[in-house]
């Protein structure tokens, strides 16, 4: 019985390595393409496809280094991803990120990556004209025991006033479905 928990605990490993590889690969495969693009609109389909891929990348490669198995701590998964996404911060902005240590199911933990992924690319690209400099800050909480909060801001531009779901891009879209399957609300 322990060998076989012990070759299946290597199997998942494995497997988590495999799918973190391929979606690395992947993601490669959609940046070589994005580059050969000319319409801005499909550039930003496939860059947003891309983070999705990176978000899940993350997750299994956070799998595999720690056998986590089903459940992630949110606050590690998290700092991957904001390491992953400082690497590609603009010179004149700065990352914060604040954590507590909570878990959660790797599904939901994939959504709320995605959630941050989306944030702050579009805080990278709309929040800062003109080399403005700023902060852009994820924090997360546990003020329940049945309920987590991720706060993304930043000091930037700000959103117009009149954006909605309906004016808004494929961003606020795909924040809106990450949502949905959080059952959570969009602030």
């Amino acid at each position: 019985l322990r060998k076989a928990i012990a070759s299946a605990a290597t199997m998942r490993q494995e497997v988590d390595h495999r799918v973190k590889n391929s979606l690395q690969s992947l993601s490669a495969f959609a940046r070589i393409q994005e580059r050969r693009l000319q319409s801005d609109e499909a550039k930003q389909a496939v860059s947003k496809i891309m983070t999705r891929i990176d978000a899940v990348s993350t997750l299994h490669e956070y799998l595999y280094k720690t056998d986590a198995g089903s459940n992630v701590d949110l606050g590690v998964y998290l700092k991957n991803i904001v390491d992953y996404l400082a690497e590609t911060t603009p010179s004149n902005v700065t990352m914060e990120y604040v954590s507590v240590s909570v878990e959660i199911g790797s599904q939901q933990a994939v959504s709320v990556g995605t959630l941050v992924n989306e944030f702050v690319a579009n805080s990278f690209k709309h929040a800062f004209p003109d080399q403005r400099e700023g902060v852009v800050r994820i924090e997360l909480a546990h003020p329940s025991p049945d309920s987590v909060r991720v706060t993304c801001s930043d000091n930037g531009a700000g959103m117009p006033p009149d954006i909605n779901s309906q004016s808004g891009g494929l961003g606020m879209k795909i924040a809106e479905i990450a949502c949905m399957e959080l059952r959570c609300e969009l602030d």
